[in-house]
């Protein structure tokens, strides 16, 4: 890597005042935590590819003292200070590393993450041999979600210092990510004989182990966890994790509130947890107040939005003009309109940012609305952001915005609001559904049965909610019954599969991208006569125009808020579940067993 000289251009800002900095920091959020992105790149001077040649100082200024300074302002975590001195004193002092750790340090801070990495890997060239600064840019690759660059990060921190946990625990985290669990679980049980005190050590094999095997293998290694550190809030977080992945919500709950306590910065990513937990054992009022952490800037999940608008999190929204900005998947979309009735029914005006397969049938659903733009997202320091590009002007002219999944937290405080709710929401094109129905009806006089069964994101964390294919026979081995495709993405070598172990056929819709194309694909499933599903977007779309619905679950999902048989927000959903967790046999079974009794009326 060249040079990348100095990170920041400060030549604006001079002497002590820093008031012409204020406005960068967003209402409402830390001052000393973090900056608005746009605003910061205006000021970063990217020097990472080329070396700037320096200019010579007007006047030479003491250089110990902008080092001072800066130190002082990162210890009170005053960040755009800091960089400010720290940058000037990396200016007359270019081969000062020291200066130059610091000052990833508070671009990390600042949020500035890649061009802390940036800094770190050009230091590290530098002073390979450097203990802290192996730790620190390891650190920040592990807050990135840089799994690949964190692994080899730790790896090299590990190598420079053999007996301090954090690498290993850092590494076995990249390598669990990226499911390398075997490399992760041989690297921890030859560590942890030379560090058995470390708490940290312990618990991280605990979330390796639960991730390749279950619960009940993890849990000794959890328990030891606890029983050197009972007030570690990581593993009594991890706990309440694995619980909420078993559906165990209620066993869930004391946990996650347990580690939340424990933490000493309101962490986002432990309340998060406690937030399923909650939502999951149907504690609505608690859930939704913790929920809004899903929003915390510090979680790398969340998204900035390119408005010029507030968040509206509080207070009425009567005669107000609101943005409703899209976040999660697809699939959380379409749930989550099913409150838009309610938003719009008391604001003035409402504009719907979404997901561009989505933007015809919303905009055929709800006439009223004023703009329905599908969002396009870009990145910046390794956060995403999200634009409106059909809302003009930065939605100048509206009161300010909410992220969709508020319409929950505003219009269902409670599981009984849910039921309360009218079903159906979403209207398809008459004439294609008619269309679709035609085909249909030539298949023969059977019962029309959509299916999906998994999801279009395959990967370790999801994978147990998806029942292998062999699981799939007594549903598909049902007499009177045609099974109709509703899986998007390749899935031809599965539908031959299905052939090929029970002598059935798939059918699929001629002519019809089942993942792009969502309006049509709604229209197909408005002409079925029933669906049977995984948690997934057609799932979710049958659920939104009506839809009988057998779910097929390993455990409860969150959303069900409690209940076991059935949805409280759809009266014509009904859950399958075996009666322990992952027993998709038993599930599989008792939505074949359902299935045959509608068949036979």
């Amino acid at each position: 890597m060249s040079d990348p000289g100095n990170a920041f251009d400060f030549d604006d800002f001079d002497g002590d005042d820093f008031n012409g900095l204020d406005g960068l920091v967003p209402a409402g959020e830390d001052a000393g935590r973090s900056i608005d992105l746009g605003e910061l790149d205006e000021l970063l001077v990217s020097r990472t590819t080329q070396p700037v040649p320096v200019a010579r100082p007007r006047r030479r200024k003491n250089s110990a003292g902008l080092i001072a300074k800066g130190e002082k302002a990162r210890k009170a975590k005053r960040w755009v200070e800091a960089a400010k001195y720290l940058n000037e004193a990396w200016y007359y002092e270019q081969n000062n590393i020291s200066i130059v750790k610091a000052l990833a340090d508070v671009l990390a801070n600042l949020g500035a993450r890649s061009k802390a990495i940036d800094l770190y890997l050009y230091a590290l060239q530098r002073a390979p041999q450097d203990t802290e600064l192996a730790g620190m840019a390891g650190q920040v690759a592990i807050d990135m979600e840089l799994w690949d660059e964190a692994e080899k990060l730790n790896a090299a921190f590990v190598e420079l210092e053999p007996t301090n946990p954090v690498g290993y625990v850092n590494r076995a985290t990249a390598l669990r990510k990226l499911e390398r669990f075997d490399e992760a679980i041989d690297m921890l049980q030859q560590v942890l004989p030379i560090l058995p005190e470390s708490a940290d050590l312990w618990n991280v094999l605990g979330s390796v182990v639960n991730m390749r095997d279950d619960l009940d293998a993890a849990m000794p290694f959890y328990d030891e966890a606890l029983r050197l550190e009972p007030k570690a809030y990581k593993t009594l977080n991890n706990l309440a994790r694995a619980l909420n992945d078993l559906g165990r919500y209620d066993e869930a709950v004391p946990y996650a509130a347990q580690a939340y306590k424990n933490t000493d910065d309101k962490n986002p990513v432990v309340h998060f947890t406690l937030a399923m937990a909650q939502l999951g054992a149907g504690q609505l009022s608690d859930a939704w107040e913790s929920y809004a952490c899903r929003l915390d800037k510090r979680r790398q999940d969340a998204i900035r939005y390119a408005l010029k608008v507030p968040y509206l999190s509080k207070g009425s929204l009567k005669g107000k003009k609101v943005i409703v900005v899209p976040e999660q998947g697809v699939g959380d979309e379409i749930l989550f309109l099913s409150a838009l009735p309610d938003l719009l029914a008391e604001a003035e005006s409402v504009a719907v940012g979404c997901d561009w397969r989505l933007v015809s049938i919303i905009k055929r659903s709800f006439p009223q609305l004023d703009v329905v733009s599908a969002y396009a997202d870009t990145y910046q320091e390794g956060y995403r952001i999200r634009l409106l590009p059909d809302v003009e002007d930065g939605g100048e002219g509206y009161d300010g915005y909410i992220p969709i999944a508020d319409l929950f937290c505003r219009y269902r405080p409670s599981v009984q609001s849910f039921r309360d709710a009218k079903d159906g929401f979403l209207v398809t094109d008459a004439d294609v559904t008619a269309k679709h129905k035609a085909w249909l009806d030539g298949l023969g006089p059977e019962l029309k049965v959509g299916i999906c069964w998994r999801s279009g994101l395959q990967k370790a964390e999801r994978n147990f909610w998806y029942a292998d294919l062999a699981f799939w026979e007594p549903i598909l081995k049902t007499k009177g019954a045609r099974f109709i495709n509703l899986q998007y993405g390749d899935c031809d070598d599965e539908i031959a599969e299905f052939k090929s172990r029970f002598g059935v056929d798939i059918e699929q819709c001629p002519d019809l991208n089942l993942k792009d194309e969502l309006d049509e694909a709604a229209s197909l499933t408005d002409a079925l006569d029933l669906v049977i599903s995984i948690g997934a977007q057609p799932a979710m779309s049958a659920f939104a125009v009506d839809k009988p619905i057998f779910w097929l679950f390993p455990f409860p999902p969150w959303w069900n808020f409690g209940e076991r048989t059935h949805a409280p927000m759809h009266a014509r959903s009904q859950f399958f579940m075996g009666d322990e967790p992952m027993d998709w046999t038993g599930a599989a079974q008792k939505a074949a067993d359902a299935l045959a009794k509608v068949v036979s009326g």
